[in-house]
């Protein structure tokens, strides 16, 4: 998947772009020039709860913070997610790795489930209940590991949920960083397929922040045989996923392909089980984008400015 760099110093949102369920807008801070630009990328999307931006860069500068990360919504979520911490993290020694705390809870409902109405739990319940658990075993600032689960119904609700509680734990917002992330990268990208689970897919989590900046979205054509490489009981992802089986891979990769063949001039795995049954950073010369790399790279930007390694794919090579 496409790795993307961290030196824009921003904290914010793309220009004009407001994530889903939010009214607040907010427009990113200064971008430096063209060659700072092509060298390296660093967005903090942090949820509207968190502290202004110039408290959180004020805070960003002095300290090496600890990241938490709320897994479990999918089993290999949470370890991926911090796989990709460490590989982004630039270091010689143990000592130079950012501290880190994984809280694996998988008893977190169904998101598509909620979402479609199966369910009236609201997993926002139990996700909130695992972010203040991090915030007391020492997470200064956390990622959640599922693309479905920001949603505007549920993400909301965790806010409000934590701001009940007096929780101050910061929260990176994994959609908005991986627009965020496209749309300062690949600036001349105006076609991009999204995948995802039903539930992400239906409830355009990434479609209207994708379109709000001029991007036409193009789905998959067959979301059954998408859905089935991740939640069917029998060779999907959430019970094969190390490894992955190969009907799940096939399936993960005609999507992937059945989206460039509509036009797609980069691809979303907006799953977090959907990276694991793709490798490498292109498809037939189109850039895939794992946003739990995005999301890794925007945690170790957020602990720790200056052990964030440089980004392993130019930027030249995709513009």
């Amino acid at each position: 998947m496409l790795h993307f760099g961290a030196s824009l110093r921003l904290i914010g949102r793309p220009p004009n772009v407001n994530l889903p369920g939010d009214n607040s807008g907010g427009a990113i801070g200064d971008i430096p020039g063209d060659n700072a630009a092509a060298s390296e990328y660093n967005g903090l999307n942090f949820l509207d709860r968190a502290p202004q931006p110039h408290q959180s860069a004020s805070l960003l500068k002095n300290s090496v913070l600890t990241i938490g990360i709320l897994g479990g919504m999918g089993p290999q979520a949470g370890i991926d997610l911090a796989t990709k911490i460490v590989s982004e993290t630039d270091a010689s020694i143990d000592q130079d790795h950012i501290p880190v705390i994984l809280y694996g809870h998988p008893g977190i409902p169904d998101r598509t489930a909620f979402l479609f109405g199966k369910t009236s739990l609201n997993p926002a319940i139990a996700i909130a209940s695992g972010l203040e658990k991090l915030s007391l075993a020492g997470a200064d600032v956390a990622g959640i590991a599922c693309n479905t689960a920001h949603s505007p119904s549920i993400i909301g609700e965790v806010g409000r949920l934590l701001d009940e509680a007096g929780c101050d734990l910061k929260i990176l917002h994994l959609i908005g960083e991986t627009v965020r992330a496209l749309t300062i990268l690949l600036p001349n990208v105006k076609r991009v397929g999204v995948l995802g689970t039903k539930g992400t897919l239906k409830f355009r989590l990434y479609d209207e922040p994708l379109e709000k900046t001029g991007i036409a979205v193009i789905h998959p054509k067959d979301l059954d045989a998408l859905n089935g490489a991740i939640f069917d009981p029998g060779y999907g992802m959430k019970g094969f996923s190390s490894p992955v089986s190969e009907k799940a891979r096939k399936n993960v990769l005609r999507a992937v392909d059945d989206v460039i063949e509509q036009g797609a001039e980069a691809v979303i795995l907006g799953c977090t089980e959907l990276p694991l049954a793709v490798s490498g950073d292109y498809r037939a010369g189109i850039p895939l984008i794992d946003p739990g790399q995005v999301l890794a790279r925007a945690l170790v930007s957020a602990a720790a400015p200056d052990r964030l390694r440089p980004p392993r794919v130019p930027l030249t090579s995709v513009e």
